[in-house]
């Protein structure tokens, strides 16, 4: 449309079948003899007819884009073994926008916006019980629901090598597993379900750069707070909130050694606070991780070495 100016749009249709057979089996007397209260026949179909428009313009140091994406969708579980039926439809408009102003080759500004879904995985939906262990299992959510997010961020780019941002994403029905203990007959369940709020704000920034010309490095760091609303709902339905401040910091280097330039060392860490994800911390940890690459056969092939997790940092707790 014109020199600067394109229109953009487009159509999709998905189609989704799913069967899952579980089938558990007891062994007595050397013979294994299935047991139909932990076997479950669950069968999963999703229809969905998706279509989108999207403008995009530049007029001297702008540029923007818009879009709308209209998604209709309908779908279907069937639990064979409960004899339940769960179905729904929903139509969901997306809008984005994208504007980035140039003001010199040193200094870029941008503000970005999205709404976007998230749909829960087909077993998230199985209500049927998987069992763990004898006093722990997993159970499915028919009643799940996707979830909705809507994210803002405002981006400054200095001399292309350094970018900050400032963010704010607030998630609707967002999907997360949530614990349930049975004190009465020692039962741990655990389940997926739509909490009311998880909403996340925060600012980053982030570096490459080429400390010579066999040495470069690349650095990111996140300072955000995150909070999440949900509902006990096998204590009185009461509101509860998680709410944390968190940091994630991550550098990596790499640096070549030899005439030809066939040997490089990599190296990159990382360390992250404590975070949240519905009624669970998750204990924060940090990573070692060292690699050692060497081209051989005129550059033709590679042989690397690589050592993870060098200070056994990875283990971490959960709790709720």
């Amino acid at each position: 449309m014109g020199e600067n100016a394109t229109f953009e749009t487009g159509a999709k249709y998905a189609n989704v079948s799913s069967e899952s057979d579980l089938r558990h089996l007891n062994q007595i007397n050397g013979v294994y003899i299935l047991d139909e209260t932990k076997t479950s026949s669950f069968l999963y179909d999703e229809e969905t007819i998706s279509g989108y428009i999207s403008y995009e313009t530049e007029w001297n140091k702008l540029n923007a884009k818009a879009g709308l994406r209209g998604e209709y969708t309908t779908l279907k579980g069937n639990s064979i073994t409960l004899q339940k039926i769960n179905s729904s439809s929903y139509l969901k408009l997306f809008p984005t926008l994208y504007l980035q102003y140039k003001v010199n080759d040193n200094h870029q500004f941008g503000i970005n916006y999205g709404k976007r879904i998230s749909r829960p995985n087909y077993s998230f939906l199985n209500p049927f019980k998987f069992y763990y262990s004898d006093y722990s299992y997993y159970s499915g959510n028919p009643e799940l629901k996707p979830s909705m997010s809507h994210s803002i961020e405002f981006q400054y780019t200095l001399n292309n090598k350094y970018n900050f941002e400032l963010y704010y994403n607030h998630q609707k029905n967002y999907i997360t597993e949530i614990n349930f203990q049975n004190n009465d007959n020692n039962e741990l369940r655990y389940s997926f379900v739509n909490i009311p709020t998880n909403a996340s704000f925060g600012m980053s920034a982030n570096a490459s750069i080429n400390l010579s010309k066999r040495w470069s490095l690349y650095t990111q760091h996140y300072l955000y707070q995150d909070k999440s609303i949900f509902t006990a709902l096998e204590n009185n339905n009461q509101l509860l909130e998680n709410r944390l401040l968190g940091y994630y910091g991550y550098l990596s280097t790499s640096y070549t050694f030899l005439k030809d330039e066939s040997l490089t060392l990599d190296v990159s860490t990382y360390m992250v606070t404590d975070g949240i994800q519905g009624s669970m911390r998750i204990q924060g940890s940090q990573d070692l991780s060292i690699g050692l690459t060497k081209k051989v056969l005129k550059k033709r092939a590679t042989l690397t070495l690589q050592v993870s997790d060098v200070l056994k940092s990875q283990g971490v707790n959960v709790s709720t």
